[in-house]
């Protein structure tokens, strides 16, 4: 519930303080810590709405279970993360138009997996979306400074 109510309070304090393109211009230039966000919630099996990717089938369990014998970096039988070459991940993008974020990736692998896993596998968690200001708030205070100061 905390995550919840700093999420929420998070976007209407931008909404309510007129702050939209300060915080915009800020998580466009920190998108790849915000996109990070992201990955570390699919390393730990986390969907954006809460629910999990689950567990691997039997034969792909396998597989990744002799890729981790060879030391593959990445590679992890559960929780599920998604990862296997790595190049979902590397094509993160994080858009931003007004108050509104969209998370995608420009992978061919992507239209499976949001048909399989549903769009959750892209976006924040409360939680994640609660450490966005940690990572943000300089700039947009810094702009706010200088739009001060002009």
């Amino acid at each position: 519930m905390g995550d919840m109510l700093t999420c929420f309070r998070f976007f209407q304090g931008i909404q309510r303080g007129g702050l939209i393109a300060e915080t915009g211009a800020a998580m466009q230039k920190h998108d790849a810590e915000i996109l990070d966000l992201n990955r570390t919630q699919l390393d730990r099996g986390e969907l954006s709405d809460g629910d999990t990717l689950g567990r691997y089938s039997p034969a792909t369990l396998k597989r990744k279970q002799k890729d981790i014998a060879k030391g593959v970096k990445g590679i992890q039988a559960y929780p599920m993360n998604l990862y296997q070459s790595g190049d979902f991940r590397k094509e993160f993008t994080l858009t931003i138009e007004g108050n509104k974020y969209t998370v995608t990736s420009g992978n061919d692998k992507t239209p499976h997996l949001i048909k399989m896993f549903t769009g959750a596998i892209f976006g924040l968690t409360p939680e994640s979306v609660g450490k966005v200001w940690g990572i943000v708030r300089d700039d947009v205070v810094g702009e706010i400074k200088r739009k001060q100061m002009a």
